[in-house]
């Protein structure tokens, strides 16, 4: 199977004459697959483009194959991407693929694209591919090819890793297979990356379940990894920070995660039926609204935890959440949350932020304190904030913030805006909002936001844009102080 220009590659073992399974040696061509994207760009000019993203260690070209509404604006459009085959020998991630890639240009897949840029790499280990070996042509296991510092160090790799700098995607996943055609068992998955250390979890579980419990009911039993075995897997041996086989280096998906704080998956795929069926209800969950939010989307706003008082990315499109998303997820450590703690709805929350790193060191521990501190601020009206705290003034200002990495970021301000949420109970209704001592009303540009999702919090979420605003009238989004005085919910009973 293997051509004479692969036979100075340092391979591991060979499957192709493994005797266990039947090998997929009805599986399309590296030049059928070139051939296939160049016909089906032709006939769908409206919502396919093909690019050559860069070449393997042999030579072969690696296509992008970007599927959108090339006749709607980009701007409002979340961005995906999947790719297969880093392990030359999983054929069927490849095969899984190119069935998404027709599906997706059929009239099923319209309001998809119409909301979303779908970015497929079929084949990220053409070489591998071609002789059913794991490893690239240098031997290198492609899906550990990757650092949180620094670029990667194989042409495959680092071509995906091109596509997630420039995309920065909301969602990214990895999707494995088998070399073989599976006709009995299967071992099928959808998690946040294998599954296989601490360093590999999915930040929204609940979503990975919809993917699996979609590919149950088309008759693909899924495997729920740690959920299955009740454990939660130890750090493996040598590698207590890392991935399975990794060795100094980590997945996509984690990069992807740490970087751009995408949703990931890694996803085993023994059939390219039930590929379709992973990838599909991803998509169509993208164009859904996720269980605590209010627009349709991906589950990637949440910056720093709730704990009753969340950051969020900041936009009314989904190109400005992202470029807030990537702006407040690369300095989550320079950022510092205030919260007046309160047990009970008592029809008051104080909360608020600053990227200014005296504030992190702050030593006040009453309201009073801190207003006093900021009082030079030329973006804070400190009265109206003392007037609407009352007799809170002398309550305790608890402060939340991330640990410092051993080389801390620096935010001199807020250039792509914040979102601010505070849970309240079912049913609360706002009276008054302050935002560093001026009002503001309800806007999703400059102002708050109210929602009650099923079964949920109410959510008061308020949107600050950079630059001149209520919140900064001299122009810089540095430190926000705020009053929400509201009409308190219950519990078991939501209000109309």
């Amino acid at each position: 199977m293997s051509a004479p220009e692969y036979a100075g590659a340092r391979w591991g073992r060979s499957f192709a004459d493994d005797t266990v399974g039947k090998p997929r040696l009805g599986d399309p061509s590296l030049q059928e697959m070139a051939d296939l994207f160049g016909r089906l760009q032709a006939e769908h000019p409206d919502k396919l483009a093909v690019e050559v993203i860069g070449h393997s260690v042999a030579g072969n070209p690696l296509h992008l194959l970007e599927v959108t509404d090339r006749a709607t604006n980009d701007d409002d459009k979340q961005i995906a991407f999947f790719f297969g085959s880093e392990h030359g020998n999983e054929h069927s991630a490849c095969v899984a693929l190119l069935h998404v890639l027709r599906w997706l240009l059929t009239p099923a897949a319209e309001e998809i694209l119409r909301r979303q840029r779908v970015l497929l790499l079929p084949c990220v280990n053409p070489d591998g591919y071609d002789t059913y070996h794991q490893e690239n042509m240098n031997g290198v296991n492609l899906y550990a090819d990757y650092f949180l510092e620094g670029k990667p160090t194989q042409p495959e790799s680092h071509a995906v890793w091109e596509v997630l700098e420039r995309y920065a995607p909301e969602v990214v996943g990895s999707c494995h297979g088998h070399w073989c055609l599976v006709e009995t068992a299967a071992f099928e998955n959808c998690q946040g990356a294998y599954g296989t250390s601490r360093f590999d979890r999915c930040h929204s579980r609940l979503f990975a379940e919809e993917i699996n419990r979609a590919c149950e009911a088309a008759g693909y039993p899924q495997d729920r990894m740690e959920e299955d075995s009740e454990r939660i897997l130890p750090p493996l041996p040598g590698f207590p920070n890392q991935s399975a086989r990794s060795g100094e280096g980590i997945t996509p998906c984690v990069y992807a995660y740490h970087r751009f704080h995408s949703l990931t998956f890694a996803m085993e795929i023994m059939c390219e039926d039930s590929g379709l069926v992973k990838l599909r209800k991803i998509l169509e969950l993208g164009n859904q609204t996720w269980r605590y939010e209010r627009l349709p989307g991906y589950p990637v706003r949440v910056i720093l935890p709730p704990e009753g008082h969340a950051i969020v990315a900041y936009g009314t499109t989904a190109a400005q959440r992202r470029a807030s998303r990537l702006e407040l997820w690369r300095h989550n450590d320079a950022l510092t949350r205030f919260c007046l703690p309160h047990v009970e709805d008592t029809g008051f929350v104080g909360f608020g932020f600053s990227v200014r790193p005296e504030d992190r060191d702050l030593s006040c521990e009453f309201v009073s304190g801190v207003l006093d501190f900021v009082a030079d601020d030329p973006n804070i009206e400190v009265a109206p904030l003392r007037e609407a705290f009352g007799y809170r003034l002398e309550s305790w200002w608890s402060r939340y913030q991330e640990p410092l990495p051993a080389r801390p970021t620096r935010l001199d301000e807020i250039r792509h805006g914040i979102g601010q949420r505070v849970r309240l109970l079912p049913g609360s209704r706002v009276k008054r909002l302050l935002v560093n001592g001026r009002e503001v009303g309800p806007s999703d540009r400059e102002g708050y936001e109210v929602w009650t999702p099923p079964g949920g919090h109410t959510i008061v979420q308020l949107n600050l844009p950079g630059g001149r605003s209520l919140a900064a009238p001299d122009g810089h989004l540095r430190r926000v102080i705020c009053t929400l005085e509201y009409e308190p919910g219950s519990l078991g009973k939501v209000r109309t």
